[in-house]
């Protein structure tokens, strides 16, 4: 009778050793105490190969905070940008109503037209009205003035074959298609 209790002593001292190892590694004791008082080998070479519970749990956590930390950051920095945008876009806009022209629309290639804000002034002949570009060198230049634009066809950087544009046309045309700016430059 006492070797049985003897035994018994010692199964509940080798389950509650194999439990509270589970125990301290995030696992349920009650099952492990089982396992321990009865597998005892087994189950206490088992309980400390098997991966820590509560380190893994304490990682994951750590990743939850660390994602959660970096959505806000990343909430904050979009906010900024977007408000540094508007106010650059703002600007923009500021400088491209005091140029009459429309920077926003996508531009596929330098022969795009810029794109009057305004219509032409009424009373301006359109050969004279302004700001005017040309396209040279597979380049868009400008905005001139009607005197800047005289000077250069004066000098020959401009001549009838130049496209040119300004506020008021569709799309780019050579001097000589436009009489009244050929005949304006040549007076």
């Amino acid at each position: 009778m006492i070797e049985a209790l003897l035994q018994l002593l010692l199964l509940a001292f080798l389950g509650g050793v194999v439990a509270l190892i589970a125990h301290h590694r995030g696992r349920n004791p009650l099952a492990w105490f089982f396992l321990g008082a009865f597998f005892f080998c087994f189950a206490f070479i088992l309980v400390l190969v098997l991966p820590d519970l509560k380190e893994q749990r304490e990682r994951e956590q750590q990743l939850v905070d660390e994602n959660r930390r970096l959505k806000e950051q990343l909430r904050k920095d979009r906010m900024v940008a977007d408000r540094r945008h508007e106010e650059v876009q703002r600007r923009l806009d500021a400088h491209d109503t005091a140029l009459t022209i429309d920077t926003r629309r996508d531009e596929g290639s330098a022969m795009a037209a810029p794109r009057a804000m305004e219509p032409l002034v009424v009373g301006i002949p359109e050969s004279t009205a302004g700001p005017w570009w040309f396209f040279q060198d597979e380049m868009r230049k400008g905005p001139f003035s009607f005197d800047q634009l005289r000077a250069l066809w004066q000098g020959g950087t401009v001549n009838r074959e130049t496209r040119v544009w300004t506020a008021g046309m569709s799309d780019w045309a050579p001097i000589e298609s436009l009489p009244r700016l050929s005949e304006a430059l040549d007076a």
